[in-house]
């Protein structure tokens, strides 16, 4: 048997129930053309997968891509870049033409429209040295975002091989399943918030074009790839994010969760230092909790680990490493980004320590809101 499953594009077995790619010999004779592997069903239906079974072997995956001549239909979460933009992707695919699909622009103020975050991306991708034909700012939740990403691929096609690659999470297979019912093609590609989701190349009809659905990529330094599905649920926003505001004085500490602690340290502005006070705001998933201490951030975080600050869990927690402090000098228009969780916007130039686990990446960027 060398049938593939539409949702992960794993090749179909009837003999292993314990390894990817099963499905019952009886379930498989009866759906014919519209089936699913056990795994894909369980993630559908259930949001279930043992992250165990997942072992995916991207130099394989991605062997044949890397010299193609193709396009590469990049798709990024605009909420998180830090986490989702693949800064040597023209190296991955040095002869490809890249279209790059921002995603979930939904989470952001209501005055940030995409018009306005398109110019800020722009910018961004220029200052990572990421060639691309054309951008496109959408939101996977909106019924017509499935027509401009297929024209804009008709657009740059000229007959080239067609792949979808990103990060995991960033929304990749649910954006494809729009573009075919926007095509009246309904396709069925598995959508879930957990890791590894497709695990080889996916490739489909789609009207008079072949598409390729490739894994999602690991991003090593990104919260998300350490979390089970109880914390993914509440680390990853679902729904616009309202931004939380403090005012904070010197040697105050916030929270977000028991993932990192950020303590404002002073004002850099000389004349300032006797005014103490900044005006800093949270971007992170509203059901993500935040907590104000004036209490040591390490002493703190030891202590309530297990009770309010328990995302990330213990499991979670000796896979992400130790704690890791940084003393970071924000210049005015600044902002710093946490990969997989979000972002922190300041009122004015400061000096901030952000204390997080190792293997989640820290950036300070131009402020986007």
């Amino acid at each position: 048997m060398n049938v593939k499953c539409p949702g992960c594009g794993v090749i179909i077995q009837t003999d292993h129930p314990d390894k990817i790619g099963y499905i019952n010999k009886d379930v498989l004779e009866k759906r014919k053309d519209n089936f699913l592997c056990e795994r894909c069903y369980r993630l559908k239906h259930y949001n279930e997968v043992k992250n165990e079974e997942v072992a995916i072997d991207f130099d394989k995956v991605f062997k044949h891509i890397s010299n193609e001549k193709c396009l590469i239909v990049n798709i990024i979460d605009a909420f998180d870049l830090l986490g989702s933009v693949i800064p040597d992707i023209n190296k991955k695919f040095p002869k490809a033409k890249v279209l790059i699909i921002a995603n979930k622009y939904d989470l952001f103020m209501r005055s940030n429209r995409p018009t306005k975050l398109r110019t800020y991306l722009k910018s961004y991708l220029k200052e990572k040295n990421i060639n691309y034909c054309d951008l496109i700012v959408t939101s996977s939740i909106e019924e017509d975002a499935g027509k401009p990403i297929y024209d804009a691929i008709k657009k740059y096609y000229n007959n080239l091989p067609v792949y979808f690659v990103g990060m995991t999470n960033v929304g990749k297979s649910t954006l494809i399943n729009n573009i075919s019912k926007a095509k009246d093609t309904f396709l069925n590609l598995t959508t879930s918030n957990q890791v590894g989701t497709t695990i080889d190349v996916s490739k489909f009809v789609l009207k008079d074009l072949i598409i390729g659905d490739t894994p999602g990529y690991y991003n090593n330094k990104q919260l998300t790839h350490y979390l089970d599905k109880k914390s993914l649920n509440l680390v990853m926003p679902k729904k616009f994010v309202k931004p939380r505001v403090y005012q904070l004085y010197k040697n105050d500490t916030i929270f977000v969760s028991g993932i990192f602690s950020l303590t404002y340290l002073d004002s850099v502005n000389k004349l300032e230092q006797n005014n103490d006070k900044i005006g800093i705001s949270f971007y992170v998933a509203n059901t993500l909790m935040l907590y104000r201490t004036k209490n040591d951030p390490i002493e703190y975080l030891d202590k309530h680990k297990d009770d309010y600050l328990s995302v990330p869990n213990k499991k979670e927690r000796d896979r992400l490493g130790k704690l890791k402090t940084y003393e970071l000098d924000i210049k005015a228009n600044e902002e710093v980004v946490i990969s997989g969780v979000g972002f922190v916007n300041f009122t004015k130039p400061c000096k901030v320590r952000i204390t997080i686990y190792e293997n989640i990446d820290v950036e300070i960027r131009k402020a986007m809101i």
